[in-house]
C-alpha cells in the first residue's frame, strides 16, 4: 500500500461518508434550531408573565396608598391628580405633561427598577439621553387597559373612543370607566395590563415596538379583531394593541392580581376590558 493509501486509512473516512455526515449534521440543526427557538420563546413569556405579575402588584400597591384610586392613564389638563398637583420627579428635575402622565411614572415606586421589569421586547431607552424620561414611558413591553381603567384627559386624545374631553375629566367620571378599586364588579375578570405592540403611533413609536396604553377590542367604534393568531387593526387610531411580543399569545394581568397568557380570539372579548358589557361584542360606551 503506497503512504498516501496508508494516510486514507488511519483517518478512516472517504470522502461519500464525510458528506454523509455533514448532510447528518445539518439535518440534526435544521431539527434542533425551531425547538431552541420555542424553548427560547418559552423562557421569555415566563419572564414576561412574572413581569407582569409584579406590575399588577405595583398598582395594587399604588391603590392603596391613594385612598383605592386607581392610576389614571393621563391626569386632568390641570395638572391635578385626584385634587392633588401631579408632581413626579427624575434626578431632582420636576416631569410634567405627558411625560409624568403615563403609568411608569405612577408605579416607578412601588418596584424595584421599573424599566428593567417593563422593558422585556428590547433594551432599557439610553439613560443618558436627555429625553430619557419622555422616551422610556412610552414603549414599555407593557400597556395598560387606561380606556377603560383609569381613563384619559388630554386633548391629544380628544374623540378618541369618545373618552377623552379638551376640557376637564368630566366626560371621563363614572360610567365605562372606573377610578376606584370598588368599582371593579368582576376583578378577575377585568384586564388591567397586556404585552403590547405600538400600531398606526405615527411619531410617537414605530410599528410593533411596545406602547404603554392598550386599546381594547371595542370602544364605541371596533378597533381591532382577531383572525387566527392576529390581531388585525380595523381602526386607524393610534396607540397599542394587545400582541405577543415572545409568540402569538400576551401576558396578560388581570385587577384581582393573577395574570394569564391569553390568544387573540380570547382577548377579542370586551367583557374582560370593561366588567360593564353584558356580551362580547358590546360596548358600554354611548
Amino acid at each position: 500500500m503506497t503512504r498516501a493509501g496508508r494516510r486514507v486509512s488511519v483517518v478512516g473516512f472517504t470522502l461519500i461518508e464525510l458528506l454523509v455526515v455533514l448532510s447528518i449534521i445539518v439535518l440534526l440543526i435544521g431539527i434542533l434550531l425551531p425547538a431552541l427557538g420555542l424553548a427560547r420563546s418559552t423562557a421569555q413569556q415566563a419572564q414576561a408573565m412574572s413581569n407582569i405579575r409584579q406590575l399588577g402588584a405595583a398598582q395594587t400597591l399604588y391603590q392603596v396608598d391613594h385612598q383605592g384610586h386607581v392610576p389614571w392613564g393621563h391626569p386632568p389638563n390641570s395638572g391635578n391628580l385626584y385634587g392633588n398637583p401631579v408632581d413626579v420627579k427624575y434626578e431632582g428635575v420636576s416631569l410634567g405633561g405627558l411625560v409624568s402622565a403615563r403609568y411608569p411614572w405612577r408605579v416607578i415606586d412601588y418596584v424595584q427598577d421599573v424599566w428593567e421589569l417593563i422593558y422585556l421586547h428590547t433594551d432599557v431607552p439610553d439613560r443618558g439621553d436627555p429625553f430619557f424620561a419622555y422616551n422610556a414611558s412610552v414603549t414599555p413591553t407593557f400597556g395598560n387597559n387606561a380606556v377603560y381603567v383609569g381613563g384619559f384627559d388630554s386633548p391629544f386624545y380628544d374623540g378618541f373612543l369618545d373618552v377623552a374631553s379638551p376640557l376637564d375629566h368630566v366626560a371621563n367620571r363614572g360610567g365605562h370607566v372606573i377610578y376606584y378599586d370598588h368599582e371593579a364588579t368582576s376583578p378577575s375578570e377585568l384586564i388591567t395590563f397586556t404585552e403590547t405592540q405600538a400600531s398606526n403611533a405615527g411619531g410617537l413609536a414605530s410599528e410593533g415596538e411596545g406602547f404603554y396604553y392598550t386599546i381594547p377590542p371595542l370602544g364605541k367604534t371596533r378597533e381591532w379583531e382577531a383572525r387566527g393568531d392576529e390581531i388585525v387593526r380595523v381602526s386607524a387610531q393610534a396607540g397599542g394593541v394587545p400582541r405577543g411580543h415572545f409568540g402569538p399569545a400576551a401576558s396578560t394581568a388581570f385587577f384581582d392580581g393573577h395574570a394569564e397568557l391569553m390568544k387573540p380570539e380570547e382577548l377579542d372579548d370586551v367583557r374582560l376590558w370593561t366588567n360593564d358589557a353584558d356580551a362580547p361584542d358590546d360596548t358600554p360606551i354611548p
